[in-house]
């Protein structure tokens, strides 16, 4: 999850592949459910707080629950806008 952040670095690499703006768009997803799912937002602490790995952000059950009440992207894209500060995340 963090590697990708390395691609902003002028030289480096070519651009994120087509399996980072995947995962992006995923976790952009996850996060703006997890905003308002409190089953979702415990796996997200857990992951970041490195007590489960980051599998578990892809369980069948994490991920039927946030393709089935995720928002949509244009939504997911300001949730993760404001976390960030307003940076562009490529989704």
């Amino acid at each position: 999850m963090v590697a990708a952040n390395d691609l902003a670095f002028p030289g480096v690499g070519t651009g994120p592949t087509a399996a980072m703006r995947l995962m992006n768009a995923y976790l952009a997803r996850l996060l703006a459910t997890a905003a308002n799912d409190a089953e979702l937002a415990a796996v997200f602490v857990r992951v970041a707080g490195l007590v489960d790995g980051p599998g578990a952000l892809l369980s069948p059950r994490t991920a039927l629950r946030v393709l089935r009440t995720g928002p949509t992207r244009a939504a997911a894209r300001k949730v993760c806008a404001r976390a960030t500060g307003g940076a562009d995340l490529p989704l």
